[in-house]
């Protein structure tokens, strides 16, 4: 930018003379904050591929579960309906029975 005085600069904030010491020292610190915020989805996004190459990630639980308390801590699903269910399919129950698989 221009140093010349009849140079302004406006955004949503208001309107900033960059000739004008405390208006460069307001420019140059939302400049800053801006880089700033640009990089924390980055390191965000890193730190959960860093989690899940050591098996920590845990974004959600699987279906008739549901997450309690701790990051790793899950809990059946209060639904007594829901509990039978997943009794019924781990159980084998005849019913439910998958053919078997020819490769």
């Amino acid at each position: 930018m221009g140093r010349r005085r009849d140079r302004r600069l406006v955004d949503e904030d208001g309107g900033y003379n960059p000739a004008s010491p405390n208006d460069q020292l307001l420019l140059g610190m939302k400049g800053k904050m801006s880089e700033m915020a640009l990089s924390i989805p980055v390191h965000s996004i890193e730190a959960m591929k860093q989690k899940a190459r050591r098996g920590e990630l845990f974004l959600s639980a699987a279906v008739g579960y549901v997450k309690a308390g701790g990051d790793h801590h899950i809990e059946k699903h209060a639904d007594r309906r829901i509990q039978e269910a997943i009794t019924l399919v781990s159980a084998g129950s005849p019913g439910l029975r998958q053919s078997p698989v020819l490769v």
